[in-house]
């Protein structure tokens, strides 16, 4: 992921939104109380769920956490002061990247459909999604065109033998511009 147009304060509450596929209000709510770095977790008190929840660092999350520096009680900070909301300079970082219809909240979905993508199980991704159904969690794991085109290539060899016996049965080979010509028709 790209971060040069964001603001130095603004690079890690992107970051742990998609490292951890928290809310926006639930990543400026974190408190260093709530952060076990020995463990590699982090508690997530006010959340929409309004129950505990438990998150999970990987690697690259606990050492941007190492790099913040302690102001306060609370993680994230501009000039001293808590980050209470990004929506303005978020939007101006759109705005200049030429970015339309996105939304911090878009995040979420984006660390849900990485998290897939590489591999993730689906109950996996809703639980780190902090998902109550499995739907909900099927809606915010969008699959890139690649991702589905590799997932179909999984299926490469399994009618090796089918396909070796109909050999010659059609009277004659189907050709790309053939089909393209159909297709249009």
């Amino acid at each position: 992921m790209e971060y040069d147009g964001l603001p130095l304060y603004l690079k890690p509450v992107v970051a742990t939104a998609i490292y951890t596929g928290l809310r926006k209000g639930e990543i400026l709510n974190l408190k260093w109380r709530d952060v076990d770095l020995e463990r590699g977790i982090v508690s997530v008190r006010e959340n929409k769920l309004n129950r505990l929840q438990i998150k999970y660092f990987n690697d690259d999350r606990i050492g941007l956490l190492l790099s913040l520096a302690v102001r306060g009680a609370y993680l994230f900070h501009e000039v001293g002061r808590r980050i209470k909301n990004v929506r303005t300079s978020f939007k101006t970082v759109l705005r200049r990247a030429g970015i339309k219809d996105f939304r911090f909240h878009d995040l979420h979905h984006i660390s849900c459909s990485y998290m897939t993508m590489r591999g993730a199980t689906p109950q996996a991704a809703q639980n780190h999604a902090g998902h109550s159904s499995m739907k909900r969690t099927m809606r915010y794991s969008h699959l890139s065109p690649a991702f589905q085109r590799g997932s179909v290539e999984l299926l490469d060899g399994l009618c090796e033998g089918i396909l070796k016996t109909s050999e010659g049965l059609s009277e004659k080979t189907v050709k790309q511009e053939e089909v393209k010509q159909y297709a249009s028709a």
